[in-house]
């Protein structure tokens, strides 16, 4: 393409490339000194050249840059900053992880608030509080992660004893830390603005859904209501409504929820946190956790001469868990599906055996139709709950 002056049309703002910047400043220095004067890469007026065109399309890049930064949608750093304030986001700051040291040493040792251990990684954990020994020879203390971010440390990953005191012989954490969180993405950013404004130009149960997804963490929402005068069969009160939210935040989703809410409509939920508005007033506000239900499922197969059981169970098992474990919260599995996926993962070869009957339970009884499943549960299966009964 040829060098072209920037303009900004419909489509955005358009900028030559450096081969296109070069081109034409060669065509403009021969117009000058002649056609046939010689310009390799190597010579010293072509290097100079593209010091020139290197320099324009630095230029070209930032005014792009500075284009783009007006809009959420591409703007970056301190930019999408700036611009996401408007709807009262901030970026989500790192935080640290947390893990409960167990101290073991000899009894009456003291161990000050500040002392530090080692993980395996090399990073450091603080005491939040001191302690002493007793005569059990062990005590825990909850400590904080130096590093902030998703700092991970399984059983047993704090290990050494960084700040030596005399009479503290080991450390350990006998249980996985809680995982800190990094620096919210650009990428995540704009997608809580996103959802944000859509909550902005929605009705009343579109903006609590949008509202709750631009809570940092949150993977999945769901919004049951009763707009009625009575209780519902799902066990509503009159006239509530129900959020029932994966990930994210406890205290930032009960806010977000008590921000969207109409007055005199009820939050219901099995998860109950206290927002303080504007005026010093403590109002309670519920919400729900998924819950998690196992299904068990018993496939009874009649299986032919070349049935491999080894290869063929673990087959089955895998399409059932694929099948189920993929639902999302409240939706039932239909137990007849399971035939189809069955089959299915066999890519049409040679069946070795054919399925008699597909058999679930959880929770809400037995069905060989459909596996109900609450309004806020959420249905899993593994291989220890799926059992290949074999007729020959």
């Amino acid at each position: 393409m040829a060098y072209f002056e920037p303009y900004i049309d419909a489509d955005g703002i358009h900028v030559p490339s450096y081969g296109d910047i070069i081109d034409w400043l060669t065509d403009q220095y021969k117009a000058i000194f002649g056609e046939d004067v010689y310009l390799g890469e190597e010579t010293p007026d072509y290097q100079i050249l593209s010091i020139f065109a290197k320099c324009m399309e630095d230029f070209g890049a930032l005014a792009v840059e500075a284009y783009n930064a007006r809009d959420p949608r591409y703007a970056s750093a301190d930019a999408l900053d700036g611009l996401v304030e408007l709807l009262g986001l901030i970026r989500k700051p790192s935080t640290a992880s947390t893990a409960v040291l167990t101290l073991s040493g000899e009894e009456d040792t003291e161990i000050p608030a500040g002392s530090q251990a080692i993980d395996q990684s090399g990073n450091l954990w603080t005491t939040q509080e001191d302690v002493t020994i007793p005569a059990a020879g062990e005590v825990t203390v909850d400590s904080v992660c130096e590093t902030l971010g998703a700092i991970v440390a399984p059983v047993g990953a704090i290990n050494a004893i960084y700040t030596p005191i005399p009479g503290w012989y080991s450390v350990t954490n006998e249980e996985i830390a809680v995982t800190g969180r990094d620096t919210e993405s650009d990428a995540e950013l704009r997608q809580r603005f996103a959802d944000a404004h859509a909550s902005t130009n929605s009705g009343v149960f579109d903006s609590i859904i949008s509202g709750l997804r631009s809570v940092y963490g949150v993977t999945f929402v769901g919004l049951v209501q009763n707009d009625t005068g009575s209780t519902d069969s799902n066990g509503l009160p009159a006239h509530s409504f129900c959020a029932i939210v994966e990930g994210g935040d406890d205290d930032e989703i009960a806010e977000k929820v008590f921000s969207l809410k109409p007055p005199g409509v009820a939050t219901y939920g099995s998860t109950t946190k206290t927002v303080v508005d504007s005026y010093g007033n403590s109002n309670t506000v519920k919400f729900s956790r998924a819950t998690s239900v196992g299904v068990t499922i018993t496939v009874s197969i009649r299986a032919f001469a070349d049935y491999d059981s080894d290869r063929i169970d673990q087959i089955i098992k895998n399409a059932l868990e694929f099948d189920i474990n993929a639902l999302g919260i409240g939706k039932n599995w239909n137990v007849t599906m399971g035939y189809k996926d069955i089959y299915s993962s066999f890519d049409g070869s040679d069946l070795p055996f054919t399925i008699t009957s597909i058999s679930a339970t959880n929770t809400h009884g037995t069905s060989t139709s459909e596996m109900e499943c609450g309004y806020s549960e959420k249905l899993f299966t593994d291989d220890s709950k799926i059992t290949i009964s074999v007729v020959t």
